[in-house]
């Protein structure tokens, strides 16, 4: 049951990580280490294991104290042990043997501890909750992503451009969906307030997930089609000046360059699918 590495799979037999069960020493304490498979960074899986872990050491054998000793940059691996309410202890820096200074570099560390009381007690807190208090703190753990919707407008061959007073640079009518609100009804809602146009019906074109960047995480945006408009409806647009200090008619080629990178690059494959009647997915603006 003990000094052994356990290899962890999913159901289609995919590798996620491995994890380590050490010897209780005296004092029944032992050291787990958990690694995750770089293809599954992100899920929240590590977690999960050390959480099947630190329950099978307490509840299955004679061990009391749980330790682990994570890198002090490496933060997924901290908010593992906090994850269990393991506690830091101390911290700690290591420094290789003289042979194998050239090729390696101090690790900062710190000692976690978790404690089979503290995590008994934490168990039956949980067993008393109702299963909507459960549903509710399972779905509070889960990550979050920025969701976004816009439209394009279509007038003859040229596509509207708004220009935010908000950022530099130009941009589609649309914006932030809202908590409770779905995409649709969102770019509906941006249409109408950002140029006072009110839209009955949209078409999707395009979705395009982007992965987290700085200080920037993820997001996901749906691009819809406004369909023609006739220069009556053109002439009915009044912006929203907080927001929008101007718009402008571009072909495809000049919005391509006047846009944000990120936005530019869905324009194409947006263009294609609206050429073939159908919906596209991107990533980072590339079709999958």
């Amino acid at each position: 049951m003990f000094d052994r590495v356990l290899l962890i799979e999913d159901l289609q037999g995919n590798f996620i990580g491995n994890c380590k069960l050490g010897t209780p020493d005296n004092d029944q304490k032992a050291e787990t280490d958990v690694k995750i498979n770089p293809k599954f960074w992100g899920n929240k899986f590590g977690q999960e294991i050390k959480h099947g872990l630190v329950d099978y050491f307490f509840t299955k054998t004679v061990v009391q104290i749980v330790e682990a000793s994570p890198n002090l940059k490496n933060n997924a691996s901290i908010l593992m042990q906090e994850s269990v309410g393991a506690v830091k202890i101390k911290e700690f820096t290591y420094e290789f043997p003289e042979a194998m200074k050239s090729y390696t570099e101090t690790v900062n560390g710190a000692i976690y501890h978790l404690y089979k009381d503290e995590w008994l007690k934490k168990s039956c807190n949980v067993a008393s909750q109702t299963n909507a208090e459960i549903e509710k703190n399972f779905y509070a753990q889960l990550p979050t992503k920025r969701v976004g919707a816009g439209a394009l407008f279509f007038l003859d061959d040229k596509i509207l451009l708004l220009k935010p007073t908000y950022k530099a640079g130009w941009t589609i009518p649309g914006g932030v969906v809202e908590a409770n609100e779905s995409p649709y009804v969102a770019c509906i809602r941006e249409i109408r307030e950002e140029i006072s146009l009110n839209i009955e019906s949209l078409k999707l074109l395009a979705v395009d997930y982007r992965p987290a960047e700085g200080v920037q995480t993820e997001f996901i945006h749906f691009l819809f089609n406004a369909g023609q408009i006739t220069k009556k409806q053109a002439n009915q647009i009044v912006l929203d000046k907080k927001e929008i200090s101007e718009f402008c008619w571009a072909s495809i080629d000049d919005a391509k360059n006047l846009l944000s990178p990120h936005l530019a690059k869905r324009i194409s494959p947006a263009m294609l699918a609206l050429n073939e009647n159908r919906a596209v997915y991107l990533e980072n603006g590339l079709p999958i």
